[in-house]
């Protein structure tokens, strides 16, 4: 298992994205071997956001139907425990608090995180392990 940020499954969906080719070599590698991804629920409104920002409302759409029929693709809740967790986080690390929302739920799976993110994987270093597709 490992814990997916939101900056990987745009970049996979946006294909004039930098980090396109690398995320859909990635991922496709992952859900062909049907490893299991983790994420937040809100996973949703961040890759749906930004993608609906930079090609429009109805590839939105589509690519939160894509991500919501994903077999191995499991979503978390984000309850009090993980919400106070991440917020510790976001202090402590100074990190986003979407970013800290990630980092709070591979700490809780013991499990490492994949991101595009250079602050996640630069601050949380001794607490899980955090690097690029």
């Amino acid at each position: 298992m490992i814990v997916v940020d939101a900056s990987v499954w745009v970049s996979y969906y946006l294909p004039q994205d930098v980090n396109h080719n690398a995320s859909q070599r990635w991922l496709t590698t992952q859900l062909v071997n049907r490893r299991p991804l983790i994420g937040p629920e809100l996973l949703l409104p961040e890759v749906g956001g930004a993608i609906s920002r930079r090609i429009g409302e109805t590839e939105a759409r589509q690519v939160l139907t894509d991500l919501q029929n994903i077999p191995v693709l499991a979503l978390f809740e984000l309850d009090e425990e993980l919400s106070r967790n991440a917020a510790e986080l976001a202090i402590r690390l100074r990190l986003r608090g979407a970013d800290a929302v990630y980092v709070a739920l591979a700490e809780q799976l013991g499990i490492p995180i994949v991101t595009w993110d250079g602050e996640m994987i630069t601050r949380t270093g001794s607490l899980i392990q955090a690097h690029t597709p």
